[in-house]
């Protein structure tokens, strides 16, 4: 008899895929890079070698996964978003994201895995940047262009206006994470200081 919460679920393998890009993440900021091998993720998801591969072709692959999800964690993937939601509450929506993903402990500490790897391993940051901020501007830059297509804004180069909202939203912030340094705003306050610069972005960009 099959198990009704089962189907009702997650299919087993969407399951087995989360399970591997946690346990691929956990090792990769524990081990670095280098230290955690395909076998390691697969004994520590508790899956078989065979089914990583199935899902993963190699460790690049795999590290590359699991920075995308942590951008679709966070809804940076822009899935929500709609035409019928103003296009100021939308970006403030996405904007308080970012800067949850810039509050995220594992993303600070990927940060500073990465920084401690750049000189040995320049590749890694590389696919850390195409798989995490340069696709998450790239994801803000089609929505832009959809706008832009509908009449509701006037943008040459949307992924130029991403980069500068994402710039604008992101200040010094992270880098005052990755510090340590303690500036933790209200959610009020954070809304409010992301709205304003959401209007300031719009007032530029509107016919």
């Amino acid at each position: 008899m099959t198990n009704s919460s089962t189907r009702r679920g997650r299919p087993k393998s969407t399951e087995k895929r989360r399970a591997l890009l946690d346990a691929s993440a956990a090792l990769f900021l524990i081990n670095g890079y280098d230290k955690t091998s395909m076998d390691a993720v697969s004994n520590e998801a508790g899956v078989s070698k065979q089914t990583l591969y199935s899902h993963f072709a190699n460790k690049d692959q795999l590290f590359r996964a699991c920075i995308t999800a942590k951008v679709e964690d966070h809804g940076l993937d822009l899935s929500w978003a709609d035409n019928a939601t103003p296009i100021e509450e939308t970006m403030t929506r996405f904007g308080v994201m970012l800067i949850g993903l810039f509050n995220d402990p594992k993303v600070l500490a990927m940060y500073r895995l990465l920084m401690a790897e750049s000189e040995h391993h320049p590749q890694l940051c590389q696919a850390f940047h195409e798989a995490g901020p340069l696709a998450t501007k790239r994801l803000l830059a089609n929505y832009l262009t959809e706008q832009a297509e509908r009449g509701r804004l006037n943008i040459d180069d949307p992924l130029e206006a991403a980069e500068l909202f994402v710039s604008v939203i992101e200040r010094n912030m992270l880098v005052k994470k990755l510090l340590g340094v303690r500036d933790t705003p209200s959610p009020h306050d954070l809304e409010a200081f992301v709205r304003k610069r959401v209007r300031w972005f719009l007032n530029a960009q509107t016919p």
